[in-house]
């Protein structure tokens, strides 16, 4: 009965050293792979891209002796070439397969989904004029058509420093003064706003409650009412734009900056 009892012990205390020391090899075992498998991955996991456009992915943390592969799974759609450049063909979605290997050893399956839209063919402004004062911030709305197209419009100031814009169209005014903000798309059309910048704390309620019913600001508020540079923008490329604004008192200097950063 005695030795039933040492022996019942020694199993329970045997059982528990056991599981002491194999359950946390386990999980270093179990740590170690998924941390290999966690650092080879893409620089992006879905895009969308206009079509006849390419983009690069890529894969990150090979290691030496380790190969990739791209598949796409509607070629028509979306191709893919043996560097991982990326084309959209058709506007529709594909998804480009990644496998990793070494020898004969798949290391990683990797994915990536795509969406093709057709290009932009026109941007509008919802406002040719807009006040503010000096550190505000705000998001001019802008109208792309097609509804469905997949670029974007670039943003741009004139002159940044009484106005700057994100690249998502974000508006900064950072001191008094007056300036054009740009929205431009690939086929040369572009939509322009004139933002007008106050001193910090400015009411700018009582000045729109100064503004006649044709909308345009005052003639104290606005040095030329009229604006001709804001009409017909369409009919002119931007790079004529720019040399209207310059023609118009704006130093050659602040033009070719104007047009770097369009660039």
């Amino acid at each position: 009965m005695r030795l039933k009892n040492y022996l019942k012990v020694f199993f329970i205390f045997g059982l528990i050293l056991f599981l002491g020391v194999s359950a946390p090899l386990s999980n270093q075992m179990v740590t170690a792979y998924a941390d290999e498998t966690q650092d080879i991955k893409l620089n992006v996991n879905s895009q969308t891209i206009v079509k006849g456009k390419s983009f690069s992915i890529y894969v990150y943390n090979l290691s030496e002796g380790q190969t990739v592969s791209y598949v796409s799974s509607a070629p028509a759609v979306v191709s893919v070439d043996e560097y991982g450049t990326v084309t959209g063909n058709l506007v529709g979605t594909a998804t480009i397969l990644v496998t990793v290997t070494e020898g004969e050893n798949t290391i990683a399956l990797l994915s990536c989904d795509i969406k093709v839209g057709p290009p932009a063919i026109s941007v509008q402004f919802s406002r040719l004029e807009l006040t503010m004062t000096v550190g505000q911030k705000l998001t001019l709305e802008r109208n792309i058509q097609p509804l469905n197209a997949a670029e974007t419009a670039k943003f741009s100031s004139y002159d940044k420093t009484i106005a700057s814009v994100s690249a998502g169209g974000r508006i900064t005014a950072r001191a008094e003064g007056a300036t054009y903000i740009f929205a431009q798309i690939d086929n040369g059309r572009f939509a322009v706003c004139k933002v007008y910048v106050y001193p910090k704390g400015t009411d700018l309620e009582e000045l729109s409650a100064e503004v006649p019913e044709d909308g345009m600001l005052p003639a104290d508020v606005s040095e030329d009412v009229s604006d001709p540079l804001l009409n017909n923008t369409e009919e002119v490329d931007f790079e004529t734009f720019l040399k209207n604004l310059n023609a118009a008192g704006k130093t050659a200097e602040d033009a070719e900056s104007a047009t770097g950063d369009a660039n």
